[in-house]
């Protein structure tokens, strides 16, 4: 019954979800130590309170130009399509978007117009990136429509779909919503997977056809305290994503949101991570490790300071080396 009540009250703000899919990859039962169960499971740890946490901690509310576009860098802006997922993360950086308080929604045809119009008139931004919750969740006319919308925006050379589809709910990928992403000469599918187990035998024939469909992929990775935070774990990730053909893009640190502490590492942490990482793997395989900057400082990038001195510095074996 204190299990039961538990979870109740943790889950009375941010909700539990997670598809059947996704918890089939799970290896056990055990949701304080399962790197699956730990990323969709409500925590005991998340009702911790911590002053230094907010519910949107880049501020995105102050970059709001219209209702659901974000707009924090001159040459991109968000569009907020929906405030649904195949998943709920514990660890999500807009979990404030479906915090159980909020209703269900979808971007409107309304909304979407003014966002259209907003994006012709400011021919600077040049890259569009469809984002929520997870655009994936719309129908498939719905997400027809904004793609061609946005490829019939001639200032927007780039359409970004950030969804996680590929990790939660695969099957999501039909022959449908690949003839919409091959309509576009514009389309890449930014994906997030965060562990080697989110990686089926599923998720990598739908890879295959985003492939073979023409489309890009990319793919972020937040760093999570006890669920990937090895070299190991991550070495193990990125090399299978490589040979899927999907580029690792970004290394992010967990933000500083509201429940979400026992997720950080620590910059100090990932760098040592990062610095173990490139002395195995090479570009192609290797991400940018970012941080976003509180209060809308935007993201920045970090790598480990490899210099000893004016002229010395310390190569991959770990020697020190005089450049001239």
């Amino acid at each position: 019954m204190k299990q039961k009540n538990f979870l109740f009250k943790n889950s009375s703000r941010y909700p539990f979800l997670a598809s059947p899919h996704y918890l089939s990859l799970a290896g056990s039962s055990d949701a304080d130590k399962d790197p699956i169960l730990m990323q969709v499971m409500p925590s005991r740890k998340e009702l911790r309170s911590n002053k230094k946490m907010t519910a949107d901690p880049q501020d995105e509310k102050r970059f709001m130009p219209l209702l659901k576009l974000v707009r924090r860098y001159a040459d991109r802006a968000v569009i907020l399509c929906s405030n649904e997922c195949f998943i709920h993360c514990r660890f999500c950086f807009r979990k404030r978007l479906w915090a159980k308080e909020n209703k269900k929604w979808k971007i409107s045809d309304e909304e979407f117009a003014k966002i259209a119009g907003y994006l012709r008139k400011n021919s600077e931004i040049k890259e569009a990136i469809l984002s929520g919750g997870d655009p994936l969740t719309l129908a498939d006319r719905e997400l027809r429509r904004l793609i061609s919308a946005l490829d019939n925006i001639e200032s927007i050379d780039v359409i970004r779909i950030g969804s996680r589809v590929l990790t939660a709910n695969p099957a999501r990928l039909t022959n449908k919503v690949l003839d919409i992403f091959s309509s576009s000469r514009k389309i890449w599918f930014m994906s997030h997977f965060n562990h080697y187990l989110e990686i089926s035998s599923e998720t990598e024939k739908k890879i295959r056809n985003l492939n073979a469909a023409g489309v890009l992929i990319l793919n972020h990775t937040v760093l999570l305290k006890g669920i990937n935070d090895s070299p190991e774990v991550l070495e193990k990730l990125f090399r299978k994503l490589v040979a899927l053909k999907v580029k690792p893009h970004y290394l992010f640190h967990a933000d500083p949101v509201d429940g979400n502490a026992h997720f950080m590492t620590g910059v100090d942490r990932a760098l040592e991570i990062i610095t173990s990482l490139r002395r195995k793997l090479s570009s192609l395989a290797m991400p940018v490790f970012a941080i976003d900057l509180p209060g809308g400082g935007g993201k920045i990038t970090l790598s480990p300071d490899m210099r000893r001195g004016e002229r010395h510095f310390e190569d991959v074996d770990g020697r020190i080396v005089e450049y001239f």
